[in-house]
């Protein structure tokens, strides 16, 4: 089918472009009825383009900065600067980060391995940043070295502040180079390309499904990564393979976690429908150009999280659940959005993760870094040939894990020997219920049981907590 018209892409209601003309020079609302977020559908092995929209306009990439966190720890694994049982230790700073996480307490420990998985399945924001003050010896060594492989890929109109993509105005890319960013970890490193298209992971009771939609859902998807806060809207970078050849596209700024799933879906199946599909163009990741003019991101916050001020919204909440497209996002109409209409989950086994149980939280002070931001570049086809008999499998079996050793997660809850959840209100114990452990008469055996429980010390007056910064 043809490639559907810029002014049909996306349409929203008239109130919500003057809004968007009057705050990030989108344009007159007289002069047009629709907003077309950033788009680009690549072909990924040889980075000519079939179509693309404003590849250039800078973008606040939310949680798809976490494909740069993936890839400074790819470099590390190949460097053999790390291991994938290297540990990862939750620090304060990691665990205090907000959602979407995994929540363990400081001092958690677990593997690199796993806590990839983590951070790329549930898209964990603790899990990035454990990751990279693991990895990096802190996290602003960590953001550096994030920042010299964008410009070495030619990334030219991307920053990383973060780790994770949590709201900073000084974290920005766009459409085009993130298409670069996902081409550069499907060619160089294809032996880890499992990692991206896991269905869910299991840890103890909880089943974590993937936050990317198009994983189980969409005919031959690959990866990649979702993304999310109130100011970029619904972001999706997608992959796939059908008929002998892997397309890429990038969704910037959707209405919802549904929505943006079935336009990546929707591009993708213009590259990948067989006699049907798009013809490629002569532009490429390298010449495109459209976007230019425009120096500083769109904030969507008030259209995307209206009636949520202040509130910057969990993305696993928000993307999980198809209900999502009339969640309080922007008005569109159906009929104008070509879509690919996505089929249930499948039926794939979990992957199982663990922790390795508790440590003392590391200190805060910077540690040597793993990795080194002086070593050689590698060049992305010396890369591409190391494991290239791995690309079609994307084999990323990981380290066994044994579920049987897990420690507590935050709430308390054990998952050793699937322990079930405590019930809610205070546990009672011999020092505050009253009661003997057991009703049984005892013994002489047992004199030191009947001994009083010592009364616990008076509690440490905490300090006064400093407030937080905003999102």
């Amino acid at each position: 089918m043809p490639f559907p018209a810029v002014s049909g892409w996306r349409r929203v209601s008239a109130a919500a472009v003057l809004f968007l003309s009057a705050v990030s020079g989108i344009g007159s609302a007289a002069a047009q009825d629709s907003f077309v977020g950033p788009y680009i559908l690549a072909d990924l092995v040889s980075g000519r383009i079939y179509a693309e929209h404003d590849a250039n306009r800078p973008w606040y990439p939310a949680s798809t900065t976490k494909l740069m966190t993936t890839l400074v720890v790819f470099e590390a694994l190949q460097r053999h600067e790390v291991t994938r049982d290297s540990p990862v230790v939750m620090s304060a700073n990691a665990s205090a980060q907000p959602p979407s996480k995994m929540g363990f307490k400081p001092g958690t420990k677990l593997t690199l391995d796993n806590a990839l998985k983590m951070m790329l399945v549930k898209s964990a924001n603790d899990m990035a940043v454990a990751i990279a003050e693991s990895v990096g010896g802190s996290e602003e060594q960590f953001v550096a070295r994030m920042n010299e492989e964008a410009q070495r890929l030619g990334m030219t109109r991307t920053h990383f502040a973060t780790p994770n993509g949590l709201p900073d105005p000084n974290n920005y890319t766009t459409a085009r180079d993130m298409a670069v960013l996902t081409r550069a970890i499907a060619l160089m490193y294809p032996q880890y390309r499992g990692y991206f298209s896991i269905p869910s992971i299991q840890f103890g009771k909880r089943t974590i499904h993937n936050v990317n939609l198009l994983v189980e859902r969409y005919p031959g998807a690959t990866g990649m990564k979702t993304g999310f806060i109130c100011a970029s809207g619904f972001n999706l970078i997608g992959t796939a393979r059908r008929n002998g050849h892997e397309a890429m596209a990038v969704v910037f700024g959707a209405s919802g976690g549904l929505a943006r799933a079935e336009e990546a879906a929707g591009l993708l199946e213009e590259a990948l429908n067989g006699s049907n599909a798009l013809p490629l163009t002569s532009t490429t990741l390298q010449t495109v150009s459209s976007g230019m003019n425009y120096t500083t991101p769109v904030d969507m916050s008030e259209i995307i999280c209206s009636g949520k001020k202040g509130t910057t919204p969990s993305e696993t909440v928000l993307e999980t659940a198809d209900e999502v497209a009339n969640n309080g996002q922007m008005p569109q109409s159906e009929a104008a959005l070509p879509r690919f209409k996505l089929g249930p989950r499948g039926q794939f086994a979990s992957i199982p993760v663990s922790i390795e149980g508790t440590t003392a939280a590391p200190a805060t002070e910077a540690t040597t870094p793993a990795i080194s931001a002086k070593a050689p570049a590698r060049s992305l086809q010396a890369q591409s040939i190391q494991g290239k008999a791995l690309m079609e499998s994307g084999d990323v079996a990981g380290l066994p894990v044994d579920v049987g050793k897990l420690g507590p997660t935050k709430k308390g809850r054990s998952v050793l020997n699937n322990t079930p959840k405590p019930t809610r209100g205070p546990v009672k114990t011999l020092a505050n219920s009253g009661k003997s452990e057991s009703r049984a008469a005892p013994g002489k055996k047992d004199a030191a049981a009947r001994k009083p429980v010592a009364k616990p010390k008076a509690p440490v007056k905490p300090k006064p907590r400093h407030p937080a910064k905003a999102d």
